[in-house]
């Protein structure tokens, strides 16, 4: 599949289209820009039809987060001359003196949010030779069970709001389980540093990591770190004495194999939100209404936009491959007032074994959250301390699943006007959104939106339900459609080569009086053959060259002459489906399954037994039958342990597929 796409994308170049993205507002470098004296950013001017319209600061803070702040000109605040000017009004000075004032707050704020939290800042000189401070985290995490460690107010306030989210989400939001996000390989001492250390630690090289991912963990460790007590997040204690802040660490260290590993926290999934809560007091404290705050793309702020009006807000396609890199619409929708927080399964993950795994991690099992929601928005009021919050209510209704994010929309969304979109695949792998927001709000469709199923519902009594009438379990052979198409598309072009340089060149010869002088092969004739030729070669290479085997992801069960799929197996998630009126029954057994279909096949009992074990390696097979009188399904098939396997069951109509 994948050698198919990429001749598709090779042969797709030639005929590649750029689609123009357009802005509210763009930059001036001509003397739109202002340097500050003293200080360590820069302003840009705003243009909107070519005229200053407010102004831009862009800095990275938090060691990679790049925060963008957009100030739109306002009856308060006019922004409607360029920053650089050198002869400005007083008024026009006055004004640019204000600005200046404004983000010299902020970029101090950003910078003490940055030294509370980051878990790498830990007093040590890095490679450039600069001495980094000491963060509240990483001296809370260094602690032993029994300390009170002194912090700041930032961290501080940041811990109380976290622990509110940790007691309204049950759990699913937790800072807590921090040991499990390193032990899993996500967190910034390996993802950013690539320091190893702790004895769970799996050294692999980046060819190694890129071909078959990081290395899972071993079990030992996961139930441990996974441990109710160890992940309990009141084990974090927060007092205040006499103006200072102290957070005690109460929990009981896990042990393995002899070794003690005390509990870890982390709040990088709320200090983006609480920097954008401060970003926007600000803001509103001194009568600025037109605004765009966005840290690091998963927090944001909006205000109004330019001349006061709403923001088109785009969320993007979190299953189109090409979002990790620029963001493809899905839809959008207008907003005006508020806070949003994002967040993807797709930012930080690897595939080890066929299964993609993430950077949200469940504290219940230990393991990084497989839920079928691959990205969530939330879009929250704008005021206290929402954008915080809402940075960790998307890490929740990740962990929380299908079910528990109608009840969060029915519930806590509905309490507080929360807005939610969430991109979510089904068990059988049909993509779907569940949304409270109307499809008449949306004022814009992205090309993908019809891939998508509207699965959210609301009913008379305001209630949202899942539209468990949505067709699913229907099956595509989308491979044959691609080698098709790519046959197709592969014999146009062939023929459009013979037209223009077989019959092309005969009639050209037919027209020139000394084409016997004529050379037989010129260099582009050359160049257009060779490319026919490799052209030839890459189509060779994917229509019969051998596919690395690639692991099982589902396992179906489909009637053979009708095509519906009677049961379907998600590996990566442990869920199953049963089709309608299906008769199936399903058991637990020692690392699996053990499936069975029952079906009435000329007035008589028939049913098929097969298990599914999931070592090291999932694999497939059947295991007992009534149907032929040589049970060929049971005897004659192997264990299916790769996808694109089959076993098939003629007497009583259906194949059991691996994909």
């Amino acid at each position: 599949m994948k050698k198919i796409l990429l001749s598709t994308l090779i042969l797709a170049l030639a005929f590649a289209l750029f689609v123009p993205c357009f802005a509210n507002a763009e930059t001036s470098q001509n003397n739109g820009s202002f340097a500050p004296e003293g200080q360590d950013y820069k302003l840009v001017t705003l243009l909107s039809d070519g005229k200053p319209v407010g102004a831009r600061l862009v800095k990275i803070y938090f060691g990679e987060i790049e925060t963008r702040i957009d100030v739109y000109s306002s009856q308060q605040m006019p922004l409607d001359f360029y920053l650089g000017n050198t002869n400005l009004s007083a008024s026009q000075l006055q004004t640019r003196n204000k600005l200046v004032e404004i983000f010299n707050d902020i970029n101090d704020f950003m910078q003490q949010v940055d030294v509370a939290t980051n878990s790498t800042y830990t007093g040590k000189t890095n490679s450039q030779g600069e001495t980094l401070p000491i963060s509240d985290v990483y001296r809370f995490n260094q602690a032993v069970q029994g300390d009170k460690v002194e912090i700041s107010k930032i961290s501080y306030e940041m811990l109380q709001i976290a622990k509110e989210m940790y007691h309204s989400t049950n759990g699913a939001f937790n800072p807590a389980v921090y040991r499990l996000v390193d032990l899993w390989g996500f967190s910034s001492r390996i993802y950013s540093q690539g320091n190893f250390g702790e004895p769970y630690d799996r050294i692999v090289t980046a060819q190694q990591f890129a071909q078959q991912g990081y290395p899972l963990p071993e079990q030992k460790y996961v139930d441990a770190f996974s441990n109710a007590d160890f992940v309990n997040f009141d084990h974090v204690v927060l007092s205040e004495e006499n103006g200072k802040y102290f957070a005690t660490k109460n929990c009981t260290p896990a042990v393995v194999d002899g070794v003690q590993f005390q509990q870890w926290i982390d709040l990088g999934g709320i200090a983006k939100g609480y920097a954008v809560d401060y970003i926007r007091s600000v803001l509103q404290s001194n009568n600025l209404p037109n605004y765009f705050v966005d840290c690091g793309v998963s927090s944001q702020s909006v205000g109004k936009g330019v001349d006061g009006k709403d923001v088109e807000l785009a969320f993007s396609d979190s299953f189109d491959p090409m979002s990790q890199f620029w963001g493809v619409p899905l839809f959008s929708v207008n907003v005006a007032n508020n806070s949003i927080s994002t967040s993807g399964q797709y930012v930080r993950k690897y595939t080890t074994n066929g299964i993609t795994y993430s950077h949200i991690v469940d504290a219940k099992t230990g393991a990084p959250a497989q839920t079928g929601v691959e990205s969530v928005a939330v879009i929250l009021p704008n005021n206290g301390t929402w954008a915080t919050q809402g940075d960790c209510l998307t890490t929740a209704l990740t962990v929380m699943g299908k079910n528990e994010i109608v009840d969060f929309v029915n519930g806590y969304a509905k309490q507080h006007g929360i807005y939610v979109v969430v991109c979510y695949k089904t068990v059988d792998g049909q993509k779907q959104i569940l949304s409270n927001f109307s499809k008449q709000q949306i004022v814009a469709q992205g090309e993908n939106f019809n891939n998508y199923q509207w699965a959210l519902q609301q009913g008379a009594d305001g209630n949202f339900a899942y539209d468990e009438s949505i067709p699913t379990l229907a099956t595509h052979n989308y491979q044959v459609i691609l080698v098709v198409a790519g046959i197709v598309l592969s014999l146009a072009i062939v023929a459009i080569v013979v037209y223009h340089f077989v019959w092309g060149k005969r009639h050209t010869f037919q027209n020139v009086k000394n084409a016997k002088k004529d050379k037989p092969f010129k260099p582009a004739d050359v160049g257009v053959y060779m490319l026919v030729a490799l052209l030839v070669l890459v189509l060779f290479s994917v229509f019969f060259g051998q596919s690395a085997p690639q692991s099982i992801q589902y396992v179906k069960v489909v009637e053979i002459e009708s095509g519906n799929v009677l049961f379907v197996y998600n590996v990566a998630r442990n869920e199953y489906q049963i089709g309608e009126n299906a008769n199936v029954d399903v058991q637990k057994i020692d690392n699996g399954l053990s499936v069975t279909i029952t079906q009435q096949i000329d007035g008589e009992e028939h049913f098929n037994t097969f298990e599914i074990l999931l070592n090291s390696q999932t694999s497939v097979k059947m295991t007992q039958s009534i149907c032929g009188f040589h049970q060929d399904c049971v005897y004659n098939f192997p264990a299916l342990s790769q996808a694109g396997g089959t076993i098939v069951c003629s007497p009583n109509g259906l194949k059991i597929i691996t994909e």
